[in-house]
């Protein structure tokens, strides 16, 4: 399904371009602190699952300007993604620079869902407090 916020909640379809689809809805206004809060049937059964697709999701879509942005360390497609991880306030700004710093790791595959690994490995790594990780 959608993973979770306003997305999940409108679009039910499993295929990859409603996924994108679900995950622009959720990107909108404050949707963002809904799903972070977990009032965007985020927190459901397999609610783990549900947030860590959500970044698969977005990872997929951006891809190619995240990566760029990773290697720079900064960029508003890697700080979505930091919002999107639920990094906040100056573990946002450590999770820029540890991107960059990690990048080689992070990026070693062009797989959406081993990049989202990798990056809660380095998140968890560095004791970064992400609340979505």
């Amino acid at each position: 399904m959608a993973g979770c916020g306003l997305g999940s909640l409108i679009i039910k379809g499993n295929e990859k371009g409603p996924q994108i689809g679900a995950f622009f809805l959720n990107m909108t206004g404050a949707q963002t602190s809904g799903i972070t809060s977990g009032t965007s049937n985020c927190k459901s059964k397999g609610g783990s699952a549900a947030l860590t697709q959500e970044q698969e999701t977005f990872v997929a879509a951006n891809m190619t300007r995240l990566s760029q942005e990773a290697a720079q360390g900064s960029g508003e497609h890697l700080a979505s993604f930091a919002e999107v991880l639920g990094c906040q306030g100056a573990n946002a700004s450590r999770f820029a620079v540890l991107s960059q710093e990690k990048f080689d790791f992070i990026f070693a595959t062009e797989d959406a869902a081993g990049v989202v690994q990798r990056t809660h490995e380095v998140i968890k790594g560095n004791q970064l407090s992400c609340q979505r990780v």
